[in-house]
């Protein structure tokens, strides 16, 4: 299962991947449930590696799948199953798509938000968003599906949590333009967190950006 919960994909096996990205699958036929970095990999998770930087994580990782260029040496350490397509960034980004979700922004206050935390009008929360006790939201805040927020946190006006991060596939195969990354991941803030007026904390790709216990920005 996803470890963090955060970036699931639909259910489906290795194979089907494969013949979705047009590539050739080594390895069993395992079944994928989540995308993952090389790092964070577990058993049903899919990963990709585009950078030869990363083939000391790769050999390490517990992804049930990686995503490989056609002529790119698998670590003799790695006990998974490799995808073998002819642009793995791109075909990372297609497997990502998969498991995007539609934004549904709350009417009413969310029931993952205590009762002791403070809304200021304005302030704008996804259904799923979770806000410990005692945090004060200012004016114009807007939290993005999966945000958590932990105690006596301060997030002053226009602060935005969860949106997109900065992922593009540069132009590759013909294509016209650049190809965005799908961001499947959340962003979790710990206790005691103060945000100035206008932070912004982009979501990962997959799994979680943290900003940690006490941290002041």
């Amino acid at each position: 299962m996803d470890p963090l919960g955060a970036s699931a994909l639909p259910t489906r096996p290795a194979s089907e991947w494969a013949k979705v990205l047009g590539g050739v699958l080594e390895g069993p036929d395992v079944v994928v449930e989540f995308a993952c970095t090389l790092e964070s990999g577990a058993p049903g998770g899919i990963s990709f590696l585009a950078n030869p930087s990363y083939r000391r994580a790769w050999a390490e990782s517990a992804a049930s799948v990686v995503l490989a260029g056609i002529g790119t040496e698998s670590p003799a350490a790695y006990l998974g199953s490799v995808i073998r397509v002819a642009n793995p960034y791109a075909a990372w980004a297609a497997v990502l798509s998969s498991g995007q979700r539609h934004v549904a922004w709350a009417i009413d206050r969310p029931t993952g938000v205590d009762p002791s935390a403070v809304l200021a009008p304005g302030v704008q929360l996804a259904e799923d968003v979770v806000i410990g006790p005692r945090s004060v939201l200012n004016p114009g805040v807007v939290l993005y599906p999966g945000t958590v927020v932990g105690a006596d946190c301060i997030l002053h006006a226009n602060v935005v949590l969860g949106s997109d991060g900065f992922g593009f596939v540069p132009p590759h195969s013909g294509s016209a333009g650049w190809t965005k990354i799908p961001h499947l991941g959340r962003v979790r803030i710990g206790d005691g967190v103060e945000l100035g007026s206008g932070t912004c904390v982009d979501r990962a790709v997959v799994g979680e950006t943290v900003i940690g216990n006490g941290s002041k920005l």
